[in-house]
């Protein structure tokens, strides 16, 4: 090529480099911009495919991919990374600091190493690597990578890409000095800060220590005037609300003329306002060396003071929050050294707090080997993954007592995010472990109840699409029907599903009222069981709703077939009573009203004998005639209680109800009963009180009612004794009382008093005969007439007997 023919190929090469330099990139500082700019300007002017910028790392004993422009995708890239190890050959051609023109590279010696690994997948036939040279050393190198036809490359290429690598050099260059210059300016700012913040105010004092001068800020920062500091030294101005020690200490200083720095004191403003005030100062001697004074710089440090105090509060209630929590807390280094241990663990290791901090827990405790181990694994996990490590283990407390704790192993990090120690978190879960324990224990029990019952517990579940399921079927019936299923599972049918046909309906209603009304859902039902017997169930279920819109019955069957036969024997037994009871009243009545004919035609004989209708008869007769009449009234008085209490248990008594006057019947019964009161030498008080409502009430019932009471009180109450009559009413009742002062009824012969044929005197009367149906009348006669009757009683102190009647209205 002649000189000419030279120069004529190396002008689209300057061109290239004068764009190159004349643009804003190579010199921006930018150097990602500048290389972008460089490879690809190389790669379109050389017309290769691949140009990249390798720089040296590791001490040159790796070259890294800065920039990768590949021609033909139009794409930059970065990352790739080659080792002096793996191509021993190409980093010592580096070395020689000259370009590496491999017009067949996979030939050349220098770059034949990358013919498997890297040429041939590529397509890479010849390459020019250039080398970067960077404050007289190699840096790295621009390569130019040529795919088909091998290249010879000539002259005006290889001192075009030399261009390029002092270009790129360039580019570090104005790098360099753009962060420099960033750098001085970033310090001018911060030395203008500093100069604006470090110092507050400026103060000097004398050869004698009096204050000689304070900058204007003085009295805007302390509050204090300066004419109350002129002239005067630290001891005649003094420092209230200061230590005394830092006093002595500040003034030991001063005295040997000693520099003090940070020496921290309160000012109060002239509000109350109290400010921290940090002065340092340096002592200033003359040429001589004589001591001229102090020249001092005074900052308001009141924010980081009180910061200081918020933030020791705030570590005193933390530390007070940790000390009270019922879990240990620990914090450790990242050698595993306590700094921080609240009293609950040092308590649970039997240690004061004081003696393991610093301290490993392998200096500190005595660990068994087992926990020493899972220990450091879980310290080993946490400090590798940084992540929290959770094991549950059992410890020996220092009291002896074992004790079951999870124990939370959790990474602490600094503010940049690296990781500075770990602590942990221990509870302990003894009480836990035996609750779940027992727990077990209960459900395994309540198991055991539930599979040995004599029916079983279920939960039916009906959905928003109305199909139904059960959610577990338990017990003895499901287990017989094998339709079982445990908590948790779902039965294929339901016990219901065995329902007699006929009893379904009953079922459906059941459940259908309980769905809309969501009250609880019984019935019972009878089913079939696989061996053709049947069995009486009895279900019982309380719905409720979920959120979902579901509705839930929990519920329990019960095998009733032992209750409903008793209930039907008892029925059938009830019935037949009925019945005998029946029979028995129509005996009696039949029997009475025989007895009756002939007592009457014994009265009218004896009567007529007693009187002598048909002559005269002796006096022996004649006694015996009225004894005869006597017994005959007695005994017709027993047929009459016989055929009234008959009448009442056969249900024909029937009560005439109408307005009664209360008091024209108790006058009525009064003289009935009085003579015969008299004749006993008894008293016989009546109370009837002055306009009482009318009694709506069967006169000849409450007639015998209040009769009866007034006999058996007479009978029972001896010569000299009393009986009180009394009566009042209000709106809703009637009450009247019969009182005596007889000898009383025992207390366990009260409940029985009103029965049929009891005798109230074998309670202790002895003398008196018949059937004692005198208040089992009284008390049948009260009842149909919806009222109550009540005795009380005491031996030797008398007897009351209280009938209540409702105000009923016609």
């Amino acid at each position: 090529m002649t000189k000419g023919e030279s120069e004529q190929v190396s002008v689209p090469y300057n061109e290239s480099l004068l764009n190159i330099v004349r643009g804003k990139a190579l010199y921006s500082g930018n150097f990602d911009q500048a290389f972008h700019e460089i490879t690809e300007t190389a790669a379109n002017t050389l017309g290769v495919e691949r140009t990249s910028i390798w720089l040296f790392a590791d001490n040159g004993k790796k070259i890294r991919c800065v920039d990768l422009y590949e021609h033909e995708p139009h794409r930059h890239s970065e990352g790739g990374e080659l080792t002096a190890a793996d191509y021993p050959a190409y980093f010592a051609a580096m070395e020689e600091n000259r370009a590496i023109v491999a017009h067949d590279a996979h030939g050349d010696p220098r770059t034949s190493e990358f013919s498997e690994s890297y040429l041939t997948p590529l397509g890479i036939v010849s390459m020019l690597d250039a080398p970067i040279h960077f404050d007289g050393q190699t840096i790295g190198v621009i390569c130019h990578e040529h795919i088909g036809q091998a290249r010879h490359w000539n002259p005006s290429e290889i001192n075009y890409a030399s261009s390029l690598a002092d270009l790129i050099s360039h580019a570090l260059e104005a790098r360099d000095r753009k962060q420099a210059e960033e750098a001085l300016k970033e310090s001018e700012e911060r030395f203008k800060d500093y100069a604006r913040t470090s110092s507050d105010y400026f103060f000097e004092m004398d050869d004698n220590l009096r204050f000689s001068y304070f900058s204007d800020r003085f009295t805007e920062v302390s509050g204090v005037s300066p004419k109350e500091l002129l002239g005067k030294t630290r001891q005649e101005t003094g420092i209230p609300g200061l230590d005394d020690e830092d006093w002595q200490r500040h003034l030991a200083d001063l005295d040997a003329h000693r520099p003090f720095r940070n020496f921290i004191h309160p000012r109060t403003h002239p509000d109350g306002q109290v400010v921290y005030l940090s002065i340092s100062g340096v002592p200033v001697n003359d040429a001589d060396g004589s001591f001229m004074g102090y020249r001092c710089t005074g900052t308001d440090r009141t924010a980081e003071v009180v910061a200081r105090q918020a933030l020791e509060k705030s570590e005193e209630r933390f530390r007070t929050v940790v000390d009270n929590l019922p879990i240990g807390v620990n914090l450790k280094d990242l050698d595993g050294r306590f700094l921080l241990v609240n009293k609950q663990l040092a308590t649970w290791y039997g240690f004061a707090e004081k003696d393991l901090l610093g301290k490993t827990a392998a200096e500190a405790l005595d660990e068994p080997e087992p926990a020493k181990t899972t220990r450091l694994e879980s310290e080993s996990q946490l400090l590798e993954t940084g992540g929290a490590v959770t094991r549950e283990e059992e410890k020996q407390r220092a009291d002896g007592r074992s004790q079951v704790m999870i124990i939370n192993k959790f990474p602490v990090f600094d503010a940049e995010g690296n990781l500075i120690g770990f602590g942990s978190a221990s509870t302990d879960i003894t009480e836990l472990k035996r609750t779940e324990r027992e727990l077990k224990n209960a459900r395994e029990q309540l198991e055991n109840i539930i599979s040995n019952l004599p029916g079983g517990i279920f939960r039916r579940v009906r959905h928003t699409d109305g199909s139904e399921s059960l959610e577990y079927n338990m017990g003895q019936i499901p287990q017989a029907l094998g339709v079982e299923a445990q908590l948790g599972e779902s039965s294929p049918k339901f016990v219901s599903d065995f329902i007699l046909p006929e009893y379904r309906k009953i079922r459906e209603e059941a459940v259908r009222k309980s769905a809309e009304s969501m009250e609880p859902c019984v019935f019972e039902y009878p089913i079939r069981m696989p061996d053709d017997s049947i069995v009486w169930v009895q279900s019982v279920s309380v719905p409720h709703r979920r959120e979902n819109g579901e509705i839930v019955w929990d519920g329990l069957n019960l095998d009733i077939t032992d209750r409903v036969q008793a209930d039907e024997e008892r029925r059938l037994a009830q019935a037949q009573a009925e019945q005998a009871n029946r029979a028995k009243s129509e005996f009696l009545a039949v029997m009475s009203h025989d007895f009756r004919t002939p007592l009457n035609a014994i009265l009218g004989f004896a009567d007529i004998i007693s009187h002598q209708y048909f002559g005269p008869t002796s006096e022996k007769y004649q006694e015996y005639a009225e004894d005869i009449h006597s017994s005959g009234e007695h005994l017709l008085t027993l047929v009459n209680d016989i055929l009234d209490l008959s009448a009442i248990e056969a249900g024909k008594q029937s009560l005439a109800k109408e307005k009664l006057s209360t008091r024209e019947i108790f006058a009525e019964c009064e003289r009935i009963i009085e003579d015969k009161a008299r004749s006993n030498g008894i008293d016989l008080v009546t109370k009837v009180p002055k306009g009482l409502p009318p009694l709506y009430a069967d006169k000849r019932a409450f007639k015998q009612i209040l009769l009866n009471l007034l006999s058996n009180a007479v009978k029972f109450t001896p010569q000299g004794g009393r009986i009180t009559v009394s009566v009042k009413a209000s709106k809703k009742n009637t009450t009247l009382k019969v009182a005596d002062t007889g000898k009383g009824i025992p207390a366990d012969k009260l409940l029985g008093l009103t029965d049929p044929f009891t005798k109230g005197e074998h309670n202790p009367y002895l003398t008196e005969e018949g059937w004692g149906l005198g208040l089992t009348i009284t008390k049948s006669l009260v009842d149909l007439h919806d009222g109550k009757l009540d005795i009380k009683s005491k031996v030797g102190k008398g007897t009351t007997v209280t009938v209540t009647f409702p105000n009923e209205t016609p």
